[in-house]
């Protein structure tokens, strides 16, 4: 053979590599990204119509593909626009009838109907389609234009999700028919939204095996313009037709992470919490795990931790679980030192794959501030008790570990003294015994007080002492005091009252020819006869 044939011969075969979905991996069946001219009929394009053939027929859209990132079928070629009433096209693959048979495809619905209805499905024979149809897909609103997917097996009665989807936003959609072995109406149509890209396939999101027959072989896949009332419109690309579930959304190989997340740092603390910061490595991923000692132990691969900010008191414990670079946590003790790290990780699910080396400032510690509380106030003390005035106080016994920002005291006529009442700041700002002079006191008044004390946390109150101020000193004497014997044991006593300022008037009285001395003490209550 000449060198020329040889090399003709081999670029053939690597474009028939290259170009061939079978051969690439032999399980992906269709890949379909609408790469064709905008504008052009999908049946000029290797569609097929099977239904209202010529009737607002589908055609290639643009000017953007439908973007999903990480989808192996995102931003390709062009995209298509299905509305209501219309022509229904198919495009075929290598006929399956036994196994499992996946389709996934990105879809961004702008309108919908509340009672619902199917856009999409598998056929049992491409080109034109006749039977029952597998697999469908549904899609409704509800009243607050909330978005709702359904599948069925084979039926027009679909399982739905819940209206937990919105209009104008795209989604990755798979489906998935099962075959099953047993009965003639055995076979299950699942569905996943959104499900987790490079990973191993998880739990369907809903499920049909409604009784309808079962397909005995499905070789084509078809889009479908339903009545005005109840079909939905929409935009769909980057269809994926295969037999396993990685040619759907990707390889589940996944490598771990070669840098570590480093340089974590603290903010925020608090005797209760704080902020953890760090710069990220090169994983998708990352955990945090604290503990109260510089223990850990790496997260095991094929596992996904979850993560609760509140720490539970003791132990390892995950804190964070996501794609960002810090984290608050809560739940701590106050003067604790706690210990953190971070472990990068890619993959999810069954597939994750953890890096478990140290970095720089990975692991790192922190404690937590002291305690503070309100300051604790005592002993409130009145002296020098005058008509108007008096030397009030406390004792302040504790600063609750932040530093005092007022003193004093505050007074009330009635029992109940708050702060608001008459409150005076001292000027001084320690702990211990302190005093002020009050003024502009009420005469002759209980007067209800208490000592306060002010810090970062809060203000605290002493408990409720009393006093009476003095009444004012009368401003004259009585006149014309004169005592007349009544008897052998009394005496009548005579006096002009005082002119002004006398509430009352006490007498003191003496045996023998001396008479009384001394002055009554103020404040004193004298009792007669004593």
């Amino acid at each position: 053979m000449k060198r020329s044939t040889l090399l003709a011969v081999i670029t053939a075969v690597l474009l028939i590599l290259t170009n061939s979905q079978s051969l690439l991996g032999q399980t992906l069946l269709l890949n379909e990204n609408f790469n064709y001219t905008a504008g052009t009929l999908l049946t000029a394009n290797g569609w097929t119509a099977h239904s209202g053939g010529g009737t607002n027929a589908i055609t290639v859209t643009t000017p953007l593909p439908l973007t999903y990132t990480g989808y192996l079928s995102s931003g390709i070629g062009n995209e298509t626009s299905l509305t209501t009433s219309g022509e229904d096209d198919n495009t075929g693959f290598t006929a399956q009838t036994t196994g499992s048979l996946y389709a996934s495809f990105l879809i961004q619905v702008s309108a919908a109907n509340t009672a619902g209805d199917y856009f999409l499905h598998f056929c049992p024979t491409s080109g034109v389609t006749t039977g029952t149809y597998y697999g469908r897909v549904f899609a409704k609103k509800d009243a607050s234009n909330n978005l709702a997917f359904g599948i069925s097996k084979s039926s027009t009665t679909p399982v739905y999700t819940g209206f937990t989807y919105s209009m104008n936003t795209t989604y990755l959609v798979v489906i998935k028919y099962t075959y099953n072995s047993g009965t003639t109406t055995d076979d299950v149509a699942s569905l996943f939204i959104n499900p987790a890209l490079n990973a191993a396939e998880p739990s369907a999101l809903v499920v049909s095996n409604d009784v309808g027959t079962d397909a005995t072989s499905l070789a084509a896949i078809a889009l479908r313009q339903g009545t005005a009332i109840n079909a939905p419109t929409f935009k769909l690309d980057g269809i994926r037709v295969a037999t396993t579930w990685a040619d759907i959304v990707g390889s589940s190989t996944v490598t771990a992470p070669t840098v570590q997340a480093s340089n974590l740092t603290f903010s925020a603390i608090s005797g209760a919490g704080m902020t953890v910061g760090w710069t990220n490595g090169d994983g998708a991923n990352r955990v945090v795990i604290m503990n109260t000692s510089n223990s850990f132990t790496t997260p095991v691969d094929g596992t996904s931790p979850t993560a609760n900010t509140v720490y539970g008191g003791s132990g390892e414990q995950v804190v964070y679980n996501g794609s960002g670079n810090s984290v608050a946590v809560t739940g701590l003790t106050p003067s604790t030192t706690y210990w953190f790290r971070v472990y990068e990780y890619n993959g999810s699910g069954v597939s994750t794959k953890f890096l478990g080396t140290t970095a720089t400032n990975n692991p790192m510690s922190q404690a937590t501030s002291v305690l503070t509380t309100a300051p604790v106030v005592t002993s409130p003390t009145a002296t020098t008790i005058t008509n108007n005035s008096a030397v009030l106080g406390g004792n302040i016994t504790s600063d609750g570990g932040a530093s005092i920002t007022e003193r004093g005291t505050v007074w009330g006529t009635v029992t109940g003294v708050t702060i608001a009442n008459n409150k005076l700041a001292e000027g001084g700002l320690t702990t211990g015994v302190f005093t002020q002079t009050r003024s502009a006191l009420p005469t002759k008044t209980n007067i209800f007080y208490k000592a306060y004390a002010i810090n970062s946390v809060g203000t605290t109150l002493s408990t409720e002492a009393s006093f009476y101020t003095l009444a004012n000193e009368p401003t004259t004497h009585v006149t014309g005091f004169t005592a007349a014997a009544a008897g052998s044991t009394s005496i009548n006593l005579n006096w002009t009252a005082a002119a002004t300022g006398a509430d009352g008037y006490l007498i003191l009285q003496k045996s023998g020819a001396v008479a009384p001395t001394g002055t009554p003490v103020d404040a004193t209550g004298y009792i007669a006869g004593a």
